[in-house]
């Protein structure tokens, strides 16, 4: 069964559609254009009223998924792709996106971005690879999908991509076209490399340049 999405007001979504069932959708009033598509059944969009959005794009194709929108977040553009059973994608409270690119490409993996972080242009953050790598001689996979966690108060900035299975701490800074492949070891700490590696610890990132918070 097709039918139109309804979300709580602002400029009305050029396409919505909802093919499935028990699917449920708490969309706030979106300033700049959204389009959200969900084919399948039980999954969830709760973005909190506190939250601004400009440029939303939801694809949703499975059954089970969840996107989590706490309040307080700012999205300049954001794009998520969700692609299998059981998956789940939280922004937590404060949190600023420019422009990024999330994809959960594998059932049962979760992106999970803590509070207050600033993520900048052209990032993308990923659990999977898409399309399968099997072992030649045994014929199993050997490429599965994996969590990601992104601690409160972290700084992406420009151009950086995550994979699966990394872990960004709490107060990280992570800098430009850098590579992020595992789990970062030091929180309040800078970043940066192909694959990313520890550059400077102890330091803490502000808002403004000429002052701390």
């Amino acid at each position: 069964m097709l039918k139109k999405l309804r979300h709580g007001g602002g400029r009305r979504c050029p396409h919505t559609v909802i093919a499935g069932q028990r699917n449920t959708v708490e969309c706030p009033r979106v300033s700049g254009t959204a389009s959200l598509v969900i084919a399948g059944d039980d999954n969830e969009i709760a973005i909190d009223p506190g939250a601004t959005l400009g440029t939303l794009t939801v694809n949703i194709s499975g059954n089970g998924n969840r996107l989590i929108v706490a309040e307080g977040v700012r999205l300049e553009s954001l794009n998520l792709w969700v692609q299998g059973t059981g998956s789940t994608c939280i922004i937590g409270p404060g949190t600023y996106i420019s422009s990024a690119n999330l994809m959960l490409a594998e059932s049962g993996t979760r992106i999970d971005i803590g509070s207050k972080c600033m993520i900048a242009s052209g990032i993308e953050i990923r659990t999977g690879d898409s399309h399968g790598i099997f072992d030649l001689a045994s014929r199993e996979r050997i490429n599965p999908g994996q969590d990601i966690r992104i601690g409160s108060n972290v700084w992406l900035t420009n151009g950086v991509l995550v994979l699966k299975g990394a872990d960004i701490p709490d107060g990280s800074v992570v800098g430009a076209r850098s590579v992020v492949t595992k789990p970062l070891e030091e929180k309040n700490a800078a970043y940066a490399g192909n694959p990313a590696r520890l550059v400077r610890s102890n330091i803490i990132w502000s808002w403004h340049l000429d002052r701390l918070e």
